[in-house]
């Protein structure tokens, strides 16, 4: 039977000692937060399913563990006094010899280090330290649902999530300091606190800070980069015709769910916009990035490659500037990024295959920047060549997506096992498990997190020599990087189901493309998350 707070001097409830641990597994997960849903007025905009903010926040604790402040105890006789009982006089404090007097926020502080600032490094090894966080994500879907849902579910940490569809991505980047800065104001009126600040690259920071009450904008604050508005490929008339799409159709880019994630299908803008326009990179946006990384207290990118493509190009764009370049922004930004790669999910061991051809695996968003024309030839070279395998190609789809999908579901229809996006999370890991290799074809990567998945399934990487694959994969026999053309991909595959025939397809040793990615499983990876917040908020918290 869990203990129980007891009621303590002045008729105060008192925390025992790890009393957080000993509660009720109900008690404990409601203290951790649950999902709640920030309802607008009946009738709205926002009612109607338009951009309701979703908040996943702790609730109160329970009324048996609420404590009044001290000075109300002390002034009134505590909580429990009955109504119109006259206050109590204050009792003197305890003789010296009956030890020192028990501070029960004190210790609570010691044990979950709810307090600002550093704490002693013998209580703080004793003690892991949890904090209080309020994680805003204006775009909550693919590998940014992903990042914060799994993170959020092993981190020892209290969290408050406030998130909005993902859709209208520069709609999203326009009105979310003022969207998320009422709501998180309604949300301090109501006793809400919290230790720290963390937002996705898709937050204007400044502005919100701006905007939010002063307690939050007081807040160390972290912006997480999924990518950013400089780099991100846009879509140039070429691309565009050989893709398939009419000339005056929406440039798709930006936003983009990196992964082949299921969880929902982030609806993008489609209305006709003029060739010239989309053809064009928004560079407003661009620099909301940039001043969103000089607000922020720390910068976290997911790829060094990223953190590199990032601030380079962000110097060559304010050379070509007029005036008040403020070159010197380039190197405040790096000071304070650190690379942070997104966790996975665990994958059990494979049970053994069955004899058959080689499988292969492309998952990635069905769009021009993933490179499906060089799938496509690649394809054609290996079936041209007597290469025996079988297909499945899954990801996200679009309205308009490049014509190279529909060819290659013709073309090799004989041999595809899946295809299209995978409605379910176990549909998806299942494909995933099923397939021998997983290719990419990408020309824009800022870290792949689908290709990553794949290879914790046991999959075996064929990926091109470019973008931030090589960060983490080069420098393996077997090669898991090809030659970035379609010939050499084809060889690549050939040459995998060779092996696979002789029963050698990982060259000794099946478990190396885990080995690759170990570090990235939720389990261990969690903790050096939220080590690395914790540092963040008592350094600040230090200056």
């Amino acid at each position: 039977m869990p203990r129980r707070p007891r009621l303590g001097r002045k008729g105060a409830w008192r925390w025992p000692d790890r009393a957080f641990h000993r509660l009720r597994p109900a008690d404990r997960d409601g203290h951790r937060g649950n999902e709640q849903r920030i309802r607008p007025p009946a009738g709205s905009a926002d009612a109607q399913g338009q951009c309701g903010p979703t908040l996943t926040a702790p609730p109160r604790a329970p009324p048996n563990l609420r404590r009044a402040p001290d000075a109300e105890r002390r002034a009134d006789g505590g909580p429990n006094r009955r109504p119109g009982s006259p206050p109590r006089s204050p009792r003197p404090p305890p003789a010296k010899a009956h030890g020192p007097r028990w501070r029960p926020q004190a210790r609570r502080a010691a044990h979950c280090g709810a307090t600002r600032g550093a704490l002693d490094p013998q209580a703080a090894a004793r003690h892991p330290r949890w904090v209080r966080l309020l994680y805003l994500d204006p775009y909550h879907g693919g590998s940014h649902a992903a990042f914060v849902d799994g993170w959020r579910a092993h981190s020892r940490h209290r969290w408050t999530v406030l998130t909005l569809p993902p859709r209208h991505w520069r709609w999203r980047m326009r009105h979310t300091p003022l969207t998320l800065s009422r709501a998180v104001a309604e949300q301090v009126a109501n006793g809400a606190a919290w230790d720290a600040l963390v937002c996705t690259d898709m937050v204007d920071l400044a502005a919100f800070r701006g905007l939010c009450p002063t307690p939050v904008a007081a807040l160390p604050a972290l912006a997480y980069f999924h990518e950013n508005q400089l780099t991100y490929p846009v879509q140039e008339p070429r691309n565009r015709a050989a893709c398939g799409f009419p000339a005056t159709a929406a440039n798709a880019s930006s936003a983009g769910d990196e992964s082949a994630r299921t969880g929902g299908r982030a609806a993008r803008e489609t209305a006709p916009l003029p060739a010239e326009q989309a053809q064009a990179r928004d560079l407003h946006f661009a620099y909301t990035n940039v001043t969103t990384a000089l607000a922020a207290d720390a910068c976290w990118f997911n790829s060094r490659y990223h953190l590199d493509a990032f601030t380079g190009a962000l110097a060559a764009w304010l050379s070509k500037m007029p005036d008040f370049r403020h070159p010197e922004v380039v190197a405040e930004i790096r000071a304070k990024a650190a690379v942070f790669a997104p966790g996975i999910a665990p994958f059990p061991p494979r049970p053994p295959r069955p004899a058959g051809p080689l499988r292969l695996l492309w998952a990635a968003r069905w769009e021009y920047d993933k490179g499906p024309e060089e799938l496509l030839a690649a394809l054609t070279r290996a079936a041209a060549a007597g290469v025996p395998f079988r297909l499945a190609v899954i990801g996200e789809e679009f309205a308009n997506h490049p014509a190279a999908f529909a060819t290659i579901r013709n073309r090799f229809a004989e041999r595809i096992d899946h295809w299209g996006f995978q409605s379910s999370r176990a549909g998806y890991r299942a494909c995933l498990a099923w397939a021998d290799v997983v290719l990419s074809t990408a020309r824009h990567e800022f870290f792949g997190l689908a290709v990553a998945e794949a290879v914790a399934a046991g999959c075996l990487p064929l990926l091109p020599d470019r973008l931030a694959y090589p960060e983490r994969y080069a420098h393996h026999d077997p090669p898991f990087l090809y030659d970035p053309t379609p010939a050499g991909l084809a060889a690549a595959i050939g040459e995998a189901a060779t092996r696979l025939a002789a029963g050698v397809l990982w060259g000794g040793d099946p478990e190396a493309g885990r080995g690759r990615v170990a570090d990235l499983l939720w389990p261990t990876h969690a903790p050096r998350l939220d080590a690395a917040v914790e540092a963040i908020t008592a350094a600040t918290s230090a200056d």
